[in-house]
């Protein structure tokens, strides 16, 4: 039976229910005794990293890609203007 989306068994980062699990509780853990904050998912799969992320970075595709496996895209780019300042992001387009 196929474990991912792509209908292939075993190529995904975690055990379905283990992902299910960490993508459903839908927060952002982030370990702030850690200097670089660039791994989504990072406190979650015990990697060196906060855990954080950038306001720029496809987490859609991410988690799609921890679902179903490296390379995975919605094609949808992101359409933001980020600012230097609080509050980071820009006005609507």
């Amino acid at each position: 039976m196929p474990t991912t989306l792509d209908g292939v068994s075993g190529n995904a980062l975690l055990p379905a229910a283990t992902l299910a699990s960490v993508l459903v509780d839908d927060r952002l853990l982030i370990d702030t005794s850690k200097a670089n904050c660039d791994a989504y998912l990072a406190v979650e799969l015990g990697l060196a990293d906060c855990g954080g992320r950038t306001l720029a970075r496809d987490i859609i595709d991410d988690s799609l890609g921890a679902i179903v496996g490296p390379g995975v895209s919605d094609n949808v780019a992101n359409d933001s203007v980020f600012l230097g300042d609080f509050p980071f992001l820009g006005r609507p387009l």
